[in-house]
């Protein structure tokens, strides 16, 4: 029986790579040909195709990036290793890599293994077949996943469960039916700034409630039972105080691809350092990251814009930050949306997640 062999050229984006594995896949043997700058992305990307096909057979080279005769002649000495009984189905990724080495292991492709695919994914919507006479492009059919794109940029993660929502979607849809009233009432104000507070100093931060702020509740379709006790919890606290506006966006996403909420992404050398987002989706393989902000002050919208860049320059190309937050038309709002701009960022009100003009087709 004949092994299916894909040789591909490895960059600093994993997307192309992964896709082209998922859609002409599953392959018996990956040979992966990098160079030492992009050694740790090569290793991420073998991982997950190790998770994926347990008996899958992978193995790293690393060339010279700009010697296009050492890049062919590396790869022909491993197809010989793996094709020694000529009963190799090979193909080729040319997605990855320098022009060079594209040059090399296409001139191999051409007078070796004329007939065998050679792929090309362009962006992350399409691909193309270049040994085809009338080669052309065409759309993926298969998504990646959340998880294995995280995986293969080599970051620890974890994220919520939907069994772990606050409250039900059509609960949080009543609540935001109300949220022009009470967003800038100057008791929610100052219940944020209570939890800000006692969050710094690690303190409890439940309160007490009057029959005013009991009937302000019942009035905003407050989604907990008020009328047997005379107090806010810390979780009702957090879900007052913003939690609501992300439970809202993630079960109202206008898609149903694959989501993620309170996604804690851990980075840097040791994966020591957290970052968390609100809500994740991946859309014709883009990663959306979101975060739901209800206030905003200056300081706020430079730190949020911030925070989403930063994680976007790690991602890649290939993902886009989105901030969601509750229009209020003051000079807070004009800061977020000038930063945003300046970072790359998308800023969108719940009208403009429920419309979807936010999510970037590349069919369009």
């Amino acid at each position: 029986m004949s092994k299916k062999v894909l040789v591909s050229l490895i960059g600093k984006q994993t997307m192309p790579n992964l896709l082209i594995e998922l859609e002409h896949g599953p392959f018996d043997v990956h040979i992966l040909v990098a160079t030492e700058g992009v050694k740790e992305t090569a290793e991420h990307i073998k991982t997950v195709f190790e998770v994926k096909h347990s008996e899958v057979k992978i193995k790293i080279i690393f060339v010279d990036e700009n010697s296009i005769k050492g890049v062919k002649d590396k790869i022909t000495e491993e197809l010989n290793d793996f094709n020694k009984d000529n009963n190799c189905e090979i193909s080729f990724n040319f997605t990855g890599g320098t022009k060079q080495m594209s040059i090399g292991m296409y001139t191999l492709a051409e007078e070796k293994f004329k007939d065998s695919p050679r792929y090309y994914s362009h962006r992350n919507n399409a691909w193309q077949n270049y040994a085809e006479e009338k080669s052309k492009r065409v759309e993926y059919t298969k998504d990646l996943s959340i998880e294995t794109y995280l995986k293969s940029l080599g970051m620890k993660y974890k994220y919520g469960s939907e069994n772990n929502f606050v409250k039900t979607k059509d609960e949080t849809n009543a609540l935001f039916e109300k949220y022009k009233e009470f967003i800038n009432d100057d008791w929610i104000k100052e219940l944020r700034d209570q939890r800000n507070t006692a969050r710094k100093n690690k303190q409890d931060y439940s309160v007490d409630l009057n029959p005013g702020q009991i009937s302000k509740l019942e009035n905003w379709n407050w989604p907990f039972d008020v009328n047997n006790k005379n107090k806010l919890s810390k979780k009702e606290m957090d879900y007052i105080t913003g939690g609501w506006l992300e439970e809202w966006t993630y079960n109202n996403l206008p898609f149903d691809g694959d989501k993620k909420h309170s996604v804690k992404v851990y980075s840097g050398p040791d994966n020591n350092t957290e970052n968390e987002f609100d809500v994740m989706c991946m859309r014709e393989n883009k990663l959306y990251v979101l975060e739901c902000k209800t206030a905003f002050d200056k300081n706020l919208a430079i730190n949020t814009s911030y925070k989403s860049s930063a994680l976007i320059k790690k991602f890649g190309i290939e993902a886009e930050s989105v901030v969601v937050y509750l229009p209020c038309g003051n000079s807070a709002e004009k800061n977020l949306k000038s930063r945003c701009d300046t970072e790359g960022i998308k800023p969108c009100t719940p009208d403009d997640i429920i419309n979807g003009k936010w999510i970037k087709t590349y069919k369009e």
